[in-house]
């Protein structure tokens, strides 16, 4: 249904010509998610990399305090556990979805296999793997240098309907901030209004 806005979006990341544009139409799957579904579960092996076209979606580990939020991915974007998808061992993250959603799926050896049977798909596979290690590295410089409101407010810039798709315990966690402090934040920042987070 929405495979060619799936494509335009690779289409940012390198040249599609007509052939490969049909070897993606047939090997990408059509995917529908309802909210809290599993997309990876812990322990399995991730053989699909994502990219969403609606929806949003919440990664996380098991620790010795209990389940901490990871990540997030929203429309627009590709999701995957990056370490289990692309050794295809099992995964030490889970993946669930925090709002309806349609995604499309490809899977590890179709990855493969069109990485070597079209250069240009190679290109736009490095450009994407490209863009989410710096989006990470961005993402990781800012946290570690903000203080707590900056990183509140800099992940719901990123964000903004966060608030509504995921429970505060999950944001909280992914801050590294009690819940409680998370609360004190939300409610300083609705009385306060702010010209915006560091840069």
């Amino acid at each position: 249904m929405f495979f060619n806005e799936f494509i335009t979006h690779l289409a940012k990341n390198a040249h599609l010509n007509e052939t490969l544009y049909q070897a993606l139409r047939n090997r990408a799957r059509p995917l529908q998610l309802l909210k809290r579904q599993g997309l990876v579960q812990l322990g399995d092996v991730c053989k699909q990399l994502y990219y969403i076209h609606e929806g949003f979606f919440r990664l996380y580990q098991h620790t010795a305090d209990g389940e901490r939020t990871t990540d997030f991915a929203a429309a627009g974007e590709f999701v995957t556990v990056i370490p289990s998808f692309f050794r295809q061992k099992p995964s030490s993250h889970g993946i669930v979805c925090e709002a309806d959603a349609y995604i499309y799926a490809l899977s590890y050896y179709d990855l493969r296999a069109l990485e070597e049977l079209y250069p240009d798909f190679l290109v736009l596979s490095k450009n994407i793997t490209t863009q989410y290690l710096m989006r990470f590295y961005q993402d990781m410089e800012f946290y570690r240098t903000a203080n707590a409101t900056e990183r509140y407010l800099y992940l719901c810039q990123k964000y903004p309907k966060i608030t509504n798709m995921v429970s505060q315990k999950h944001i909280a966690s992914y801050l590294g901030l009690a819940p409680q402090t998370l609360s004190r934040i939300i409610k300083e920042t609705i009385r306060r209004p702010t010209n915006g987070h560091k840069s």
